[in-house]
């Protein structure tokens, strides 16, 4: 028959085992109008010490959500056996009210791993402001009535209310003072 001139010896290594979401959360106060997605995945190619660091690599996460048609996919598509990502989505595509956001990891030999779970609630109403407490007050908190031709510091209040409110996140813009005949000379 034939003559052998070289051999080598190798290992090969069978991915059997879907991978893991080792991480998975949801923060939709991460930017106004989104929702963010933080995840870790890893990957190996079976559960022995000898496997470490081999795998088929990661392919996608999905993502889901059981009260709405929610559903996306992020494509990592890495020969890595580990991968982080942070994915955002419209705040838009979610009703308001609770949320149970479903992720599963796919490796590259399309093995699927176990759900994992992050819940959300997302509050889509507007806070209420009570224009009965929209007050012009002076230094000493008395209602300041009327406005003489002198300059005199005031402080405008007004009360808001709602079951999240961040109140570093509140401003106003006062700058309609500055076109309205009615108070003449004052400057927001």
């Amino acid at each position: 028959s034939g003559n052998v001139i070289d051999t080598e010896t190798g290992s090969l290594f069978v991915d059997n085992q879907p991978p893991e979401i080792a991480l998975f959360n949801v923060n939709q106060a991460s930017s106004p109008g989104k929702v963010r997605f933080n995840f870790n995945v890893k990957d190996s190619a079976c559960a022995l010490s000898s496997c470490s660091g081999k795998c088929s690599g990661i392919s996608r996460i999905e993502l889901s959500d059981a009260n709405s048609n929610y559903h996306d996919t992020v494509t990592l598509n890495t020969g890595s056996c580990a991968a982080s990502k942070v994915f955002e989505a419209s705040s838009s595509q979610f009703s308001e009210g609770s949320h149970v956001i479903l992720a599963r990891a796919f490796d590259r030999l399309d093995q699927m791993s176990a759900a994992a779970s992050a819940a959300f609630q997302l509050d889509k109403s507007a806070h209420l402001i009570n224009l009965n407490t929209f007050r012009v007050v002076d230094e000493t908190n008395a209602d300041f009535g009327f406005f003489g031709p002198n300059p005199v510091a005031v402080i405008i209040k007004v009360g808001i209310k709602d079951s999240n409110l961040d109140k570093s996140s509140v401003f106003a813009d006062l700058n309609e003072l500055n076109s309205n005949t009615n108070l003449g000379d004052v400057q927001a």
